[in-house]
């Protein structure tokens, strides 16, 4: 069972309790209508622990997979830099200037990887 099965059979638990109690929440007992909205709150509760569980689970596979990734290009930037003697590789993003005499070793990197 994926998790989206299993988070849509805890929502259709959820819907049909809640409808159940709509229905014949006049009849209850006070002490059976608290315990069913216990019930409800309960469920409502592990169906929120369910979906942050599941959302941590999907991040991590994400990282597993994305990992091999990440290592070949910080590889291939590596040799870019030993090959071309630079000093320093820095992402421009993270920089607040740089000037134009800067070299760009995107092109080269991308070679090294067999990107075009």
């Amino acid at each position: 069972m994926t998790l989206e099965s299993q988070l849509v059979a805890l929502n259709e638990e959820l819907e049909k309790k809640y409808n159940d109690y709509m229905e014949n929440e006049a009849t209850l007992s006070p002490s059976i209508k608290q315990m069913k909205e216990e019930e409800l709150m309960n469920l409502q509760q592990r169906i929120q622990a369910f979906q942050v569980s599941a959302q941590e689970d999907m991040q991590a596979k994400e990282m597993e997979l994305l990992q091999p990734i990440y290592t070949k290009i910080q590889d291939a930037i590596k040799e870019v830099g030993e090959e071309n003697g630079f000093m320093y590789i820095f992402d421009v993003s993270t920089l607040l200037y740089h000037s134009a005499e800067s070299t760009d070793v995107t092109t080269l990197v991308k070679t090294k990887l067999g990107i075009q």
